[in-house]
């Protein structure tokens, strides 16, 4: 077994503001151990990734996601989130069971904010701070809004090669 001190990435903090995006990516993180209140426990974690209108200097569009606990129970920030995002509420029969699958390719207008660490404070943090349908026409210039097109070469996390 072959192990090393790898130099931490770089990652370009998204930019500030509201975007275009759409949905590139849900990835299952798998069980976690969270401290709520001092108390430990294990709650199963996932991610939603978004590709945005603000491109970088290469020309692709920029990318950012946000952290959920895997559940629609009323009082997380899962459900909420979605519900913001498809404009209505979930009905209790929708509730049974959704395919967070299908969200992969659905655009979305966010509200990106920055804002420093809760364990590291020098960091900062790109956050998806508020998400809703995309709309058809901006609101203050009144021209379309723009769709974000996930890259045909665009890899979801599932799908990448095992890093070793």
């Amino acid at each position: 077994m072959i192990v090393s001190a790898k130099t931490q990435k770089e990652f370009q903090l998204h930019p500030e503001g509201a975007f275009p995006a759409v949905c590139c990516d849900v990835v299952d993180l798998g069980l976690q151990e969270v401290t709520y209140q001092g108390i430990k426990k294990m709650q199963h974690k996932m991610r939603l990734a978004f590709l945005t209108g603000a491109y970088g200097e290469d020309g692709r569009p920029s990318y950012t996601s946000r952290r959920f606990t895997a559940s629609l129970d009323e009082r997380g920030t899962l459900r909420p989130f979605l519900e913001a995002w498809r404009g209505k509420r979930f009905t209790e029969d929708e509730l049974s069971g959704v395919d967070l699958g299908n969200l992969i390719g659905v655009g979305a207008m966010l509200e990106i904010i920055h804002e420093a660490g809760k364990q590291d404070s020098t960091k900062t943090y790109d956050n998806i701070f508020r998400i809703s349908r995309l709309p058809k026409v901006d609101a203050f210039s009144g021209e379309p809004i723009v769709p974000v097109v996930i890259p045909s070469d665009f890899v979801r996390v599932q799908d990448r090669p095992a890093q070793s």
